[in-house]
């Protein structure tokens, strides 16, 4: 009873802090249309307000603002009211993570906690995930690629380098120890083409120790995936992801979440430029590549077995084209012709260039050179 009853207890102790806070952040939210349709947000009488100020989970408390005067009033909100009900807050464990404005620059102000200053981070691990300032995840991939690693490394005598296991049985060890390691909390990441590839390089390398394959041994990636009956990296990142936007549009329209994820900032603008990745995008992206109608998902989602039978058979079937298109592109290269090249030479003995001049000190510069040249003949 005793987790119950403090959760009761902090909850009141939050209401008591934050019943005077006035400039929570807030979102516009309408859910009963696309969630890719931001023409929804036009219809005023149908778009309804929600104010995210605080995010609790057990004993920690998770404080939001969008200025640093209006979050120094939340902490001493708080620090009072935990004095009246008999709790301290340890400042020590206390943290402050700021965001870049868009468009603007960071707030270089100090926030304090009884006279105190909070020591000001750039990334903080929170519910076993890394939270950065700039929203990327090279903290996150590069903390989860170790993880995985000291759990693989700790079952190689006993599992993968064992004669009395089975390969499918390495297999499922692998798929029950090591993957839910490495893509903890994958269903909310806003993934780029390179970590992907990161991801993907670290899964190909753990697959090839289990299979025994060496590089000496000149077996491609393709082949690797056939044999051990494993998808690559992005298509178990699009299963997961897909599977979670599912679960989160069917949940109650009031649930944090869906309200998040059917929203947007009611005050502020997007920087001009290229915009970061969002996770509608990437949402986006993987509907594209399993063929699923962008105006049809939300319909079919709503049916939980179907869609999870649905995106099993769509990811199934957009990892074979993968694989057969890697195939096809490796024969087209190995059959390619090697270029033949012309080297000249000056006066001086030294290698150059006959079409612009260029002076070079050994072949494999001048040829790169010449590459260059008849690409961008190419493409005049």
């Amino acid at each position: 009873m005793a987790p119950t009853l403090f959760s009761i207890y902090f909850a009141v102790v939050m209401k008591d802090a934050l019943r005077s806070c006035k400039h929570p952040v807030q979102l516009n939210v309408r859910t009963d249309k696309g969630v890719f349709d931001l023409s929804r947000f036009k219809a005023k009488t149908k778009v309804w307000t929600m104010s995210v100020l605080e995010i609790l989970y057990a004993d920690d408390v998770c404080l939001m603002s969008d200025s640093m005067t209006n979050l120094q009033n939340y902490v001493d909100a708080l620090h009072h009211s935990c004095q009246r009900f008999g709790l301290v807050i340890n400042s020590s464990k206390t943290k402050l993570l700021k965001q870049p404005p868009r468009g603007g620059e960071l707030d270089r102000s100090a926030l304090y906690l009884s006279e105190e200053p909070l020591e000001d981070i750039s990334h903080f691990k929170y519910l076993g995930s890394n939270i950065r300032n700039d929203n990327t995840l090279v903290t996150e991939i590069t903390s989860r690629i170790a993880t995985a690693a000291v759990n693989f490394g700790r079952l190689t005598g006993r599992v993968w380098k064992s004669h009395d296991l089975k390969l499918e049985t390495k297999i499922y060890v692998y798929k029950a120890l090591i993957v839910p390691v490495l893509l903890y909390s994958a269903e909310t990441w806003c993934l780029y083409k390179p970590d992907v590839r990161k991801l993907d390089t670290y899964h190909l390398r753990c697959l090839r120790s289990i299979l025994n394959i060496k590089w000496q041994d000149r077996v491609p990636n393709t082949e690797v995936l056939r044999r051990s009956g494993m998808h690559g990296m992005e298509a178990l990142l699009m299963q997961r992801q897909l599977r979670w936007c599912g679960h989160v549009l069917r949940m109650e329209d009031h649930r944090l979440p869906k309200a998040v994820f059917f929203s947007e900032l009611a005050e502020g603008k997007r920087k001009q430029g290229g915009p970061h990745l969002r996770y509608k995008d990437v949402l986006k992206r993987h509907l594209t590549a399993c063929d699923i109608k962008l105006t049809k998902w939300e319909e079919l989602a709503m049916e939980r077995t179907s869609w999870r039978s649905r995106i099993f058979k769509k990811v199934k079937a957009f990892e074979k084209k993968r694989l057969e298109d890697q195939d096809t592109k490796r024969q087209t290269r190995k059959e390619r012709p090697k270029p033949s090249y012309s080297y000249t030479y000056n006066a001086a003995g030294q290698l150059y260039c006959a079409i612009c001049g260029r002076e070079f000190k050994n072949k494999f510069g001048l040829a790169s050179h010449i590459r260059a040249h008849r690409r961008r003949n190419n493409d005049i």
